[in-house]
This record gives C-alpha cells, sequence and structure tokens, in this order.
C-alpha cells in the first residue's frame, strides 16, 4: 500500500489488502497498529500479516504521517458580546482545542474605538498551539449600560411656612 501524508484530525482511509496463497484459499490475516508522536503529528504504522495453512506468513505495512498544519479551534461558537460600560471591557476567554498538539497560548486585541454606551468594536482572540499554527477569531462587542443614574446630592426636603422665601 502507499504511504500517505494527512492532516491530524483527518479520517484515515480505510485500506484492505488482497492476499492470495497458490496452496491455502483460506488465508489468514492480521492487522496490528503502532502509533508514535513525531512533536509536531503522529506516525502511524498499519501492519498486515498474512499467514496460510502450513504457517508461512508474509507481512505488508503502510505508514501514515498526521502533520500538525492546522490552528486550534474553538470549542464552542463565539457569539457576539455585550460588555459594561462601567465594568471589565473583556470576556471571558474562550477556550480552544487543537487535534494533534496542546493550545499554549490565547491572546487578545481590543479594538473598541469608545467606551460610551452604545459604542460597537472587535474582540481579536488569537489561539496558538505547540507547532506554531494559529488562528485568529473575530468577537463582535457592543458596550451597554443597564444601570439607571444615580444623583451625587439628593436635595432634602424642608417645611416653608406662606410668606417664607425660599432658600
Amino acid at each position: 500500500p502507499e504511504d500517505l501524508n494527512i492532516a491530524c484530525g483527518d479520517p484515515i482511509p480505510p485500506f484492505t489488502p488482497e492476499v492470495s496463497d497458490a496452496c491455502d484459499e483460506a488465508v489468514d490475516v492480521a492487522f496490528s497498529e503502532s502509533i508514535s508522536s513525531t512533536g509536531c503529528g503522529q506516525l502511524v504504522i498499519h501492519t498486515w500479516t498474512a499467514m496460510d495453512a502450513c504457517g508461512n506468513t508474509a507481512s505488508v505495512s503502510r505508514t501514515i504521517t498526521q502533520i500538525d498544519d492546522a490552528g486550534p479551534q474553538p470549542v464552542s461558537p463565539l457569539n457576539d458580546a455585550e460588555v459594561s460600560c462601567d465594568g471589565a471591557l473583556t470576556p471571558a476567554t474562550p477556550e480552544f482545542a487543537d487535534a494533534c498538539s496542546a493550545v499554549v497560548d490565547v491572546q487578545v486585541e481590543v479594538a473598541l474605538p469608545s467606551e460610551e454606551c452604545g459604542a460597537t468594536g472587535l474582540y481579536i482572540w488569537t489561539a496558538l498551539d505547540a507547532c506554531g499554527n494559529s488562528t485568529v477569531i473575530v468577537q463582535n462587542v457592543t458596550v451597554v449600560d443597564t444601570d439607571a443614574p444615580v444623583f451625587a446630592e439628593a436635595p432634602t426636603s424642608f417645611e416653608l411656612m406662606c410668606g417664607d422665601a425660599l432658600p
């Protein structure tokens, strides 16, 4: 069988070897798989061993190299966000996962021109995996104000008699 190079996370195409024997019509075929890490991917070796009724064997192998060439992906969809104008302007960091390696860093760039009520902007999330692959996800953000105004000093009540001057 032909050796393959595929991206991590892609399914390995199936392969079934054809086996024949001059004296035995019912040849037994055993399959084995070994998987080892290559740092930025995996090496998968499939081996098929055929044995006839007399104990004669023959083997064939296929090497599949899974290469980590894609950046991490968000675990769940990144919805638009609302942030309070009087609170933290950065929402919770989204979770990312990678098919072959660990996610080593998630950074955010805030592109919010104003912190006033109704202002809109972007959070630009960048996730980097251990193999140097990155993914950039953009999240829309709107500044909202859900608090009513507060008087710094409320007027005090007082009583006036008819004819008294207003203070």
